[in-house]
């Protein structure tokens, strides 16, 4: 699983700037995104 996979079932969906997960003590933030893959 990718990270953007991860984020993807985090979030609920496609992850967007802005977008945030904790997760066993780390806090992860989408600061930039590079287009859709």
């Amino acid at each position: 699983m990718t990270l953007a996979d991860f984020l993807s079932l985090r979030v609920g969906g496609h992850p967007v700037v802005g977008d945030d997960v904790d997760w066993h003590g780390i806090h992860w933030v989408v600061s930039e995104m590079e287009g859709n893959r």
